[in-house]
């Protein structure tokens, strides 16, 4: 049974995610989960307008918090210079 406090994946998906500052630092576009279990991770797009410019980097979902008082997802400490400076994520080929 999930704890009451458990967030479903389609409202992860898609949030804004805010550094402490409260200024958006990216965007989740998606979770990957490993077939074995284990750490989930978060892909977030940043540094993009409207579709353009945007790249993926990935961060364990355990580094997001949830803000109940902002009601938003928070990476504390993360800037978009920050995010944009870590590897490029690329989804793995299907094979």
């Amino acid at each position: 049974m999930a704890s009451a406090q458990a967030r479903r994946a389609s409202q992860i998906i898609g949030a804004n995610v805010v550094n402490e500052e409260n200024r958006t630092v990216g965007e989740v576009h998606d979770l990957m989960i490993m077939p074995e279990g284990g750490a989930i991770t978060a892909v977030l797009s940043v540094g993009g307008f409207l579709g353009m410019g945007e790249r993926y980097v990935a961060v364990p979902l355990a580094d997001l918090q949830w803000s109940a008082e902002r009601n938003r997802w928070t990476l504390p400490g993360a800037t978009v210079d920050t995010l944009k400076a870590r590897a490029a994520f690329t989804y793995p080929e299907r094979g």
